[in-house]
């Protein structure tokens, strides 16, 4: 299985459901962590359209959608919906979905070669993990970041 993204201090109480349309990141990535082989994943997927329907199509929906797409090995299927996911964050102004979404989708970019893409996305989803104050996504993007500058000649940086 694929995993982009990153872990932070304890998952969500059982009791939350998405269809409630959570805030924040965490019962979202709880959900995909629950998905544990492919008939759990497509099965969230599905559960997922039904969501982001009702919920008014956050940005965490579109996240995890990418997310379980990058799972399958669907990946321009999986940046799609990243490449939403992103959207929405930037239009509700969410830095921890910018970071989420950037980050995700940068490793995507990071792993198809197009480094350039990669390093600037890596770039925004650092700076809204600082403006969210979330030292977890901080640190995870952070190392993310780092491969793809030592793979672009920037050893200083990195």
């Amino acid at each position: 299985m694929v995993q982009a993204g990153c872990g932070t201090s304890s998952p969500p109480p059982a009791s939350v459901s998405l269809e409630a349309c959570p805030a924040g990141d965490e019962p979202w990535r709880a959900a995909l962590e629950q998905a544990d082989d492919q008939a759990a994943v497509e099965a969230l997927a599905a559960r997922l359209e039904r969501v982001d329907r009702r919920c008014g199509e956050p940005w965490q929906v579109a996240w995890i959608q990418g997310r379980l797409r990058t799972t399958l090995g669907e990946i321009d299927r999986a940046r799609g919906r990243l490449t939403v996911a992103l959207e929405r964050a930037r239009v509700a102004a969410d830095p921890v979905g910018i970071a989420r979404a950037g980050d995700d989708l940068a490793w995507l970019e990071y792993h198809g070669g197009r480094l350039v893409e990669a390093e600037a996305l890596y770039r925004q989803a650092l700076d809204a993990a600082i403006e969210a104050r979330r030292a977890d996504l901080q640190a995870f993007v952070r190392n993310n970041l780092v491969p793809v500058l030592l793979d672009r000649g920037k050893v200083g940086q990195a």
